[in-house]
C-alpha cells in the first residue's frame, strides 16, 4: 500500500487527517501492528482514544484491523496516553495503543504504541510495521473486542498513594482536552481544594490546542491563578502525556526548572541516582544535580529514551516539552497528572509556596522552544548547515551531537538546533548567563537562519 512514508516517526505515527491518515490507512495500520505485536509481544491490546474529532473513526478502523490478525483487543473509549501506559504496565496486557497527536494541530492525528510494561514501541520497529503495511504482509486470524471500563483502576492507584489535608488551593485548565474525562474527580477525592477551567470535552478546542509549552495557551491560567488567589495552577496536553505549571504569583515554569525542584526533594532519598535530562534542558542542571547529590544525564529528546533510561535505573527524569518521569514510587512513564500530584505533594510536605521554593535557583537569560518552519526532507540539512557555521562563532566552543547540535559556550551560555521528530519544524533554544552572551548567540543563529527573526516572538527573551 501506498502511504506517506514522513508519518512514520521516530517514536509514533502521526500524519493530517484526511490527507496522511485515513479511515482506510487507519485499518492497514491496524493489520500491520497486529501483525508486527502478535510476533513480538502477544495477542492482548488495550487501546484508546483523545477527544479528537477524527479519533473515534480513527480508532474503530485501527481496531478492525487489528481483530483481522487475531488480536484480542480490549476497547477502552476515551482514555489518556498515561492511562493506556498504566493498564500495559499493570495488567494482562500484551501491548497498548493511544489515538492521539498530543499537542499538535487538531487536523493532525496519530499513534502512540507501546510494549507490555509500557515498553516503547519506536525506531526500528515502527519501521517494521512500515513495510509490513507496504508489503500488505499481515496476518489473518479471528480477532475479538470487549469494551471494558478500566480507568477506575488508574484512579484507585492515587487513592491508594496520596492523600492531602493541607487545604492547597489549585487551578486546573484541561483545555477542552481529554483530561477533563478524570482529572476533578482525581484531585476531589485526594482531598485537594480544585477549581476547573475549561475542563469540558470539545474536540474544535476553542481556546486553542493544549499545549502546556506554549505560552500563549498558559497565559490565561496564570491570569486566573493570581486573581482567584489560587496557590499553584496546572495545564495538561490533550492526552495529558505533559503538564505545565504555573505559581500563586502567576510565574509559567519550564519544565527543565522543575527538575530542579523535583530532581533536589527525590535525590534526598535516592543518593547517587540518575537523573535524566533532555538537549533542550537548562545548564543549570548539571550544578545542582551535582549539589543534591545526583548524577546528571543529557540524552536525546523523546519519550522512548527516557522510559529505557528509568528502566536502566534512573530515577527521574524531564523533557523540556513538559514530560516528567518518576522512577521513584512509580513506573518510569510520563504522566502529566501524577507529576502534579508529586508537585503538590512538595508543596504540603515543605509548607511554602512554589514561588518561594523556586527562589533557591538563578535566573537566567533564555528563550522558549523556537519551531523554525521547515520541510520534512530538508530538516536535517538545515541543522548541518548551522554546524558547518560553528566556526564563524568566535568563541571557544564545545560541541554535542547527541540530539541535533548543541553547544556550549566556555560556560557562557549555549544553544541548541536540532530537527523535530514531531513536526515540520526544526528546534532552536538558546540560554545564558549575561545579555552579552545571549545577544551574541541571537546574531550568529539569525546569520545562519536569515529568516529567524521573522518567526520569533515579539518577546522571545525571558529572565526566569
Amino acid at each position: 500500500m501506498k502511504i506517506n512514508p514522513f508519518i512514520f516517526r521516530d517514536y509514533d505515527i502521526r500524519g493530517i487527517v484526511p490527507l496522511d491518515l485515513d479511515s482506510d490507512i487507519a485499518l492497514h495500520l491496524g493489520k500491520a501492528f497486529g501483525t508486527f505485536v502478535k510476533d513480538k509481544y502477544g495477542e492482548r491490546v488495550v487501546v484508546g482514544h483523545d477527544n479528537r474529532k477524527s479519533s473515534q473513526d480513527i480508532k474503530d478502523k485501527f481496531v478492525y484491523g487489528l481483530m483481522s490478525t487475531g488480536c484480542k483487543v480490549s476497547d477502552i473509549g476515551l482514555s489518556l496516553t498515561p492511562i493506556i501506559h498504566f493498564l500495559t504496565f499493570n495488567k494482562r496486557f500484551d501491548s497498548g495503543v493511544m489515538v492521539t497527536a498530543s499537542h499538535n494541530e487538531e487536523k493532525f492525528n496519530g499513534f502512540r504504541m507501546c510494549g507490555r510494561r509500557a515498553e516503547p514501541i519506536f525506531g526500528d520497529m515502527i519501521l517494521e510495521i512500515k513495510q509490513i503495511v507496504e508489503s500488505e504482509s499481515y496476518l489473518k486470524g479471528n480477532g475479538s473486542i470487549d469494551y471494558e471500563d478500566l480507568i477506575p483502576e488508574y484512579e484507585s492507584y492515587y487513592q491508594k498513594n496520596f492523600s492531602f489535608k493541607s487545604g492547597l488551593k489549585v487551578l486546573v485548565d484541561c483545555g477542552n482536552g481529554t483530561s477533563s474525562i478524570i482529572v476533578g474527580e482525581i484531585f476531589e477525592k485526594l482531598g485537594i481544594n480544585v477549581s476547573l477551567l475549561y475542563c469540558n470535552l470539545d474536540g474544535d478546542y476553542p481556546h486553542g490546542i493544549p499545549d502546556p509549552e506554549n505560552n500563549l495557551f498558559m497565559a490565561e491560567l496564570s491570569e486566573k491563578v493570581v486573581e482567584g488567589g489560587f496557590d499553584i495552577g496546572f495545564a495538561f496536553d490533550t492526552d495529558a502525556d505533559r503538564f505545565g505549571v504555573v505559581d500563586d504569583k502567576g510565574n509559567i515554569y519550564e519544565n527543565d526548572k522543575l527538575l530542579l525542584l523535583f530532581a533536589k526533594h527525590i535525590l534526598k532519598g535516592n543518593p547517587g541516582k540518575k537523573v535524566l535530562c533532555d538537549v533542550k534542558s537548562t545548564s543549570l542542571l548539571e550544578k545542582f544535580i551535582k549539589d543534591f547529590g545526583g548524577e546528571h544525564v543529557m540524552i536525546r529528546t523523546g519519550h522512548p529514551y527516557f522510559i529505557k533510561g528509568l528502566k536502566e535505573g534512573a530515577i527521574l527524569g524531564a523533557e523540556y516539552s513538559g514530560h516528567m518521569y518518576f522512577g521513584d514510587k512509580y513506573f518510569g512513564f510520563d504522566d502529566g497528572l501524577y507529576s502534579s500530584v508529586r508537585l503538590l505533594e512538595i508543596l504540603s510536605q515543605a509548607g511554602m509556596s512554589l514561588s518561594k521554593l523556586m527562589d533557591e535557583f538563578p535566573k537566567t537569560y533564555h528563550t522558549g522552544e523556537i519551531k523554525y518552519p521547515c520541510e520534512e526532507g530538508e530538516k536535517d540539512r538545515l541543522v548541518q548547515k548551522v554546524g558547518e557555521s560553528l566556526k564563524n562563532l568566535g568563541l571557544k566552543i564545545m560541541v554535542s551531537e547527541i540530539d541535533g547540535v548543541r553547544v556550549s559556550l566556555d560556560r557562557m551560555g549555549w544553544f541548541l538546533v536540532r530537527a523535530s521528530n514531531t513536526g515540520s519544524y526544526i528546534s532552536i533554544r538558546f540560554e545564558s548567563d549575561t545579555k552579552e552572551v545571549f545577544n551574541k548567540i541571537a546574531d550568529f543563529l539569525v546569520s545562519v537562519l536569515p529568516n529567524l527573526p521573522e518567526i520569533l516572538p515579539s518577546e522571545y527573551v525571558k529572565y526566569s
